[in-house]
């Protein structure tokens, strides 16, 4: 659960002061839902000891969207979406750890998101991630009383992470 931090106050107040208002609130909420999809990805990382998928991965990916974003001519809101879709995308990887007492084994990541997708269909990591993100982004709405994310953005965002 995120909690109503002092941006997300100061974005609320600037609705009734700024004629730019609504891309303030949506910048602002964007920047605080990564912040904390990166830490529900650190924590994770560190419980779980991870030595792939940390931190370094999603920022790396943002870095990659950026010129991507220059290329295509992006909105500041596209960028801010991609970059939110970036961030949620692997903050649940749950899989089957490799059998210690087998040479060649791997371990299962617990894959999908859709029925039909292997191994975990919809209860599946990037399912969880999307549903988690999406919870995230109507939290926050109903949090600053206003939409800051449209339903489409939302289903964009979690088409985009599953």
């Amino acid at each position: 659960m995120i909690m109503e931090s002092f941006e997300y106050r100061e974005a609320k107040h600037a609705a009734a002061e700024t004629p730019k208002s609504e891309t303030i609130i949506f910048e602002r909420t964007s920047h605080e839902l990564m912040k904390e999809a990166d830490r529900i990805m650190n924590k994770r990382s560190q419980e779980e000891k991870r030595v792939y998928h940390t931190i370094e991965h999603p920022n790396i990916l943002k870095e990659r969207a950026g010129r991507l974003a220059k290329l295509f001519d992006m909105t500041n809101d596209q960028k801010l979406l991609t970059d939110s879709i970036i961030s949620w995308h692997d903050t649940i990887i749950n899989y089957d750890a490799p059998d210690p007492h087998t040479i060649a084994t791997t371990i299962k990541r617990h894959r999908g998101a859709r029925d039909g997708d292997q191994p975990a269909g919809t209860d599946g990591n990037e399912a969880q991630s999307a549903r988690l993100m999406a919870d995230a982004m109507r939290s926050a709405n109903q949090r600053l009383e206003n939409t800051v994310f449209s339903e489409e953005q939302i289903q964009t965002a979690i088409y985009g992470v599953e």
